[in-house]
């Protein structure tokens, strides 16, 4: 079996696709020692929100000023009929509905779930956990959308939560414009053998201080779009990582390394899923990058032994106007993103 990604296509376009195969000892079936096969194949078009769903705006509970209507305080107390911190806030059900959009005003959304409190200023996510369950189901023309209203940054703060968002059966959610900061895993859309979603859509948006950026392992996770975003890690990006082999033993207590080292950023993206990417803008210094079903990852301690790496020991390097990769991703995530923008 045989797979590849053809790149440098433009979204929504019908393409003819020519592949010849050869073989000097010959082909079973056919006379000759080449075989070519002409398809013809169109590239998904770029998700949108839809046109015609209702409109809810979330504002911050410090938040004082006038409010578009129908206005909400936090945003599951937009997405579902009921919110609050306490145990009845898993008796929210969805409000939200396929095409429908939730604008996120500009601030910072950040909760306390170690307080057991049904006031919601001090939390509206889950208690404990603190972790947005997105549990509403939207459609490939009909996206369930959660987007920055343009009005300034809008800040998702886990406060050092280990999940913030978790997709794993909300098919079709769509982020657009926002920054998720502060937790262990930003977006949690799939775990293998239990549950994942498909459709999820992450655009132009900035995930800081996370160890996980965006990750499922579920198999059939599938129809992901992710394009123009930043992901900033937790690791050194001064120092390569590595943990295997008795190489790196010898760093041990240089310059504040610990050997075996702690794992406080794992990948910008994870996915064993079908994907569709864009462009990254920047990952930096998350520790790797998989991506258009190659399963597994590279560490950045492997970089150094391939050849073809394409590295920055120091930093980042621009690749192309709207594609950045440092140092620390896989060669064949860097090759993706500089030559890279869409997969059939």
């Amino acid at each position: 079996m045989f797979a590849g990604s053809i790149l440098d296509l433009e979204p929504d376009t019908p393409y003819e696709a020519r592949f010849v195969l050869s073989d000097p000892d010959g082909l079973v079936g056919q006379s000759g020692k080449t075989l070519t096969k002409v398809v013809k194949v169109r590239t998904r078009p770029e998700p949108m929100p839809a046109v015609g769903g209702k409109v809810y705006h979330v504002y911050p509970t410090d938040y004082n000023g006038a409010r578009i209507e129908p206005a909400f305080d936090g945003l599951m107390c937009a997405y579902n009929y009921y919110c609050g911190g306490g145990d009845t806030v898993t008796a929210g059900r969805p409000r939200i509905k396929p095409g429908d959009t939730v604008l996120m005003h500009a601030g910072v959304y950040k909760y306390h779930p170690e307080y057991y409190t049904g006031d919601r200023t001090i939390n509206s996510t889950t208690p404990v956990e603190g972790t947005y369950y997105l549990t509403a189901r939207g459609t490939p023309e009909k996206p369930i959308v959660i987007k920055a209203a343009g009005d300034g940054e809008v800040i998702f703060d886990g406060n050092g939560n280990f999940n913030l968002f978790n997709t794993k059966v909300a098919d079709y959610t769509y982020f657009e414009g926002v920054t998720i900061r502060n937790t262990v895993i930003g977006i949690w859309a799939g775990t293998q053998f239990i549950a994942g979603s498909k459709g999820l859509t992450v655009k132009r948006c900035r995930f800081e201080d996370v160890n996980l950026g965006i990750f499922t392992n579920y198999a059939g996770s599938n129809n992901f779009y992710i394009a123009d975003n930043y992901f900033i890690g937790r690791d050194d990006s001064k120092h390569h990582l590595g943990w295997n082999g008795n190489f790196w033993a010898q760093f041990n207590g240089v310059e504040g390394q610990v050997f075996p080292p702690i794992l406080a950023s794992y990948t910008a993206v994870l996915a064993r899923a079908e994907l569709q990417i864009k462009s990254i803008w920047k990952i930096q210094p998350a520790v790797g990058l998989s991506l258009f079903g190659q399963f597994g990852w590279i560490p950045a301690s492997q970089l150094i032994s391939l050849p073809s790496c394409i590295a920055s020991p120091w930093g980042s390097q621009e690749f192309g106007t709207k594609s950045t990769v440092s140092w620390t991703l896989p060669v064949a995530a860097s090759y993706l993103t500089r030559h890279g923008r869409y997969s059939l």
